[in-house]
């Protein structure tokens, strides 16, 4: 993996795992890539029903969120692209409090065995 870059290779969807408000006017997220590349290991990875997938993108495409390689920046960051021609935000939805639950459930398993690798983005 390439360290200290300042754009990622390509735009991709994302998943907010954590937001945190430091001050006022300053938030923190982290963010899991989602992908419709099968992943290799999959306790790294997580799939997206199909039906939610269809709520938040019309993407009829198999996705996983990838659950050991996140990028951490300052909300909203300059590496977000609005949604559509209209820039309509940054934002499909929500994700299902269930598939949410087993997203940070898995997360938390692999923060303590020492497996995910977090990149701090910086403006």
């Amino acid at each position: 993996m390439m360290r200290g870059r300042v754009e990622g290779t390509k735009d991709r969807h994302c998943v907010i795992v954590l937001s945190v408000r430091k001050q006022a006017d300053l938030t923190i997220v982290t963010v899991a890539p989602i992908t419709h590349s099968e992943p290799v290991y999959r306790e790294f990875a997580l799939e997206i029903p199909i039906p939610v997938k269809r709520r938040l993108n019309p993407d009829d495409k198999r996705s996983w969120i990838i659950l050991n390689d996140f990028n951490q920046f300052i909300w909203p960051g300059h590496d977000l692209r609005p949604i559509g021609q209209a820039n309509d935000g940054f934002v499909y939805g929500g994700l299902p409090a269930n598939l949410y639950r087993r997203l940070r459930d898995q997360v938390l398993t692999l923060l303590r065995a020492g497996k995910v690798d977090i990149t701090h983005r910086q403006p």
